[in-house]
This record gives C-alpha cells, sequence and structure tokens, in this order.
C-alpha cells in the first residue's frame, strides 16, 4: 500500500499530500448496494484465469528503476511481463472491443482479451515501451495529457502520437492538465502578503476554488483535452482515464457529457462483462512488482460480493462518520467462511450482521479526509478472492461542489 501511496503522489501535476490523498457520499446520489471487486490468488502457484475477465494493466515510464520513481518500470521487466502474457494467450483488445466486452457483446474477442494502457505521454512509454510491445505482438492504448505533449523532450510530441496511430496503437485522453477531477483545487494564500517558507504554514491561510471555477475546470479538463487530440490527430477519441482515479458523479456526468462512452479508474482488479464502462477497472503496477505479483493479479478472480454503503466514486462526508458498510456473501461461498476487511494495508475488525452470511465493517470517526481502499477477502490458495473500492472521505465543504449547474448556468 506504500507504493499505491507514492504512486498518487508520482504523477506529472504534483498535489500536495492532502491533494494527493484525498476519493468521497454525494447528495445527488445515495449510497447503493453494489455488486463489484478483485481478486488475487492468495496462493504460491499460478491459477488459471477467472473465464470471462478482461484485464487492464496500467503503466508510465519505462526506463532504469529507482526506489524513488515507484511507477518506471524497466524495459527487461515489461519484456518479462508481455513475454509471459504471450505465452499464456493473451491478446491486445482496442477500447471499443473493451465496450463491446462490458456490454456483453464479447463472442468475438480473443479467449483471453488484455489491454495495455500507458498513462502521461512520456517519451519513454513510445521510445523504450513501443518496440517491446511490438515485438511480442501487442498494441497499448497512450492516455494523453494534452498540455504536456512537446513541453520538453520528455514527453510525446504531436508527431510521435500521429506515429503511435500509424503503428496500430491508441490515443485516447488524459484530461488537460492532469488536475486532479475528484475535489477543488486548494490554494495557500500569505496571511501578510509576504512568500514564507513551508515551515511557517501559520502565516498562510488556505483557499479553496470556488464551485463556479470548480464546474469550470472540469469541463475544461474533460472537454479540452479531447477537441485537443480530435484536432491535431484526427481520430474521434471516446476513452478517458481519469488522473489520479478520481472522480465523483458531477465528474461522471461532465465525463459523459463530453463524448466519453468508455471510462477508466485506478481500483485495481479485472473486468467482467456487465460492469459500468464508465469505471473500467486498471491495474496499476507500482513498487516493480516481481514477474510472480504480476501474474497473480491478471489472473484475479472477482469475490463479487455485494457491499452496502460504499459505492466507487460516491464517498463519504468526514460529519457522517462513523459509516458502517454491510457485506453481502455471493452464495457460491461456504457460508462459515469469515471475511477479512482491509482499509489502507491495515487489517479491520469484520463483525457478523443482522441477516445471513452478512457482516459489517465500521469506518471509524477519526478517518481524515484522502483517498482509501477498502477491500474484503476469503478463503486461500484456489479458494481466495478479494473485492476492492477506491473511495474517498470528503470534507463537508465539498457537498457545494456536488451539486451540478443547469444547462443555462454551465460554463
Amino acid at each position: 500500500m506504500r507504493y499505491l501511496y507514492l504512486a498518487l503522489l508520482c504523477c506529472i501535476c504534483p498535489l500536495s499530500a492532502a491533494e494527493s490523498l484525498a476519493l468521497p457520499v454525494s447528495p445527488l446520489s445515495p449510497m447503493l448496494t453494489t455488486t463489484a471487486g478483485t481478486s488475487v490468488s492468495g496462493a504460491a502457484e499460478v491459477l488459471p484465469p477467472a473465464k470471462g475477465t478482461l484485464p487492464v494493466i496500467c503503466y508510465h515510464r519505462f526506463g532504469p528503476e529507482e526506489s524513488s520513481d515507484p511507477l518506471k518500470i524497466s524495459a527487461k521487466r515489461l519484456a518479462e511481463e508481455l513475454r509471459w502474457l504471450k505465452k499464456e494467450g493473451y491478446q491486445s483488445i482496442t477500447t471499443q472491443q473493451a465496450l463491446d466486452f462490458v456490454d456483453g457483446k464479447g463472442d468475438s474477442l480473443p479467449a483471453k482479451p488484455i489491454i495495455l494502457s500507458v498513462d502521461d505521454g512520456y517519451r519513454s512509454g513510445w521510445s523504450v515501451g513501443g518496440p517491446i510491445f511490438k515485438r511480442y505482438g501487442f498494441k497499448a492504448v497512450y492516455f494523453i495529457i494534452t498540455d504536456q505533449v512537446g513541453v520538453s523532450k520528455n514527453f510525446l510530441n504531436w508527431d510521435d502520437l500521429k506515429e503511435i496511430l500509424a503503428e496500430g496503437f491508441e490515443v485516447q485522453s488524459h484530461t488537460m492538465d492532469h488536475t486532479n477531477l475528484g475535489k477543488p483545487l486548494s490554494f495557500k494564500i500569505p496571511i501578510d502578503g509576504e512568500v514564507h517558507p513551508e515551515e511557517f504554514s501559520e502565516k498562510h491561510v488556505t483557499k479553496f476554488e470556488m464551485p463556479l471555477d470548480y464546474h469550470t475546470r472540469l469541463r475544461t479538463e474533460l472537454e479540452g483535452s479531447r477537441e485537443k487530440l480530435d484536432e491535431m490527430l484526427g481520430e474521434t477519441v471516446t476513452t478517458l482515464a481519469y488522473p489520479f482515479g478520481a472522480f465523483n458523479p458531477v465528474v461522471e456526468s461532465y465525463a459523459v457529457d463530453s463524448g466519453y462512452n468508455l471510462i477508466m479508474t485506478v481500483s485495481g482488479g479485472v473486468n467482467i462483462p456487465g460492469d459500468d464502462p464508465h469505471r473500467l477497472r486498471r491495474i496499476i503496477l507500482v513498487g516493480h512488482p516481481t514477474l510472480e505479483s504480476f501474474k497473480k493479479k491478471v489472473l484475479e478472480k472477482r469475490l463479487l460480493a455485494k457491499i452496502q454503503g460504499l459505492e466507487e466514486g460516491i464517498g463519504i462526508f468526514s460529519d457522517q462518520l462513523p459509516h458502517k458498510i454491510t457485506i453481502t456473501m455471493p452464495p457460491d461461498r461456504d457460508p462459515n467462511e469469515v471475511p477479512r476487511g482491509d482499509i489502507q494495508g491495515h487489517w479491520i475488525n469484520l463483525k457478523p450482521g443482522a441477516a445471513p452470511s452478512t457482516w459489517v465493517a465500521t469506518l471509524e470517526k477519526k478517518m481524515k479526509p484522502g483517498f482509501y481502499f477498502f477491500k474484503v477477502e476469503v478463503g486461500s490458495g484456489a479458494t481466495f478472492a478479494r473485492d476492492s473500492y477506491l473511495f474517498e472521505i470528503y470534507r463537508p465543504g465539498m457537498r457545494n461542489y456536488m451539486i451540478p449547474l443547469s444547462p443555462t448556468s454551465q460554463p
């Protein structure tokens, strides 16, 4: 979990620790009962893939690995992963085919489909990654931050992106500037008009982006990126990857209105037919995982427990804490199994619920606003399964930002 925290902090548009750590319940959408999750093999042996699954792998940059950069994958490690995928019969599919897959129209797709994606538009994603993808017969989807295109030698330029398309790869949107869409931006304003070192934070007051400015930024990030890519590349962009995986009901509504029919998060786990195309799961490779770890992530299954009181993209306001989450185990599981709960890498106590095969987890009052992973798992070895949710605890003031603008007042 430490590496995932670092990954959220190491994206191209650095945020403060608080900004990077905060996904949250919306007044627009009540807590819903959902069925979703992820699972990985808890055993040492590699298990056969779950039937009808679609893993989506998320890379960022390639090159010599450094402990300070958990998102940089070496060429050797990438080649090992692709060599194994090819040996196991995995084949790349397009984002349109992924949409067909979740819509239940995947009869003509490969038996083992996979999407390899590369975020942010670093040059090494193509100069290092491209030849390796092609060597093993895979294509990739490049999610591009349009304001970063060609800004330095470290980033791809428009000619590079045209070459990527010409080679049969895809270019899709990662917004204009990679800001956190899930919450208002914050700014430190000097109280006395002078700029002080960070250690004198008492000399500053934190100001937040106003609701109208927040909504304007959402529209600009989502529409502007898609329009720029369409204009410069002559391709219709229909897929979006949220920066930091951060979204809420307003963000999702604007993204769909902007023309994106497939949207990717960072919640981990594999996808199955019937999943929401606006919340496609991706597996982020952070911390330089071993090949065995990579295999387990790709071959994972889904527990598919019913979760009441928590839904991805619909967070929880801090003044609603403590908050209970009810977990109903799927009927195909042994009713005597005792599930295990995990938040941010720490085990939490699950208590038996009032109904059979239900368990209750409590989000404690002391939890601070920010991003959290909630996981529930059962079994071991071949019976191991796990569900995973990336959610956010909001500050109460976020309610003012969760009201969508009317058509006449939209920027």
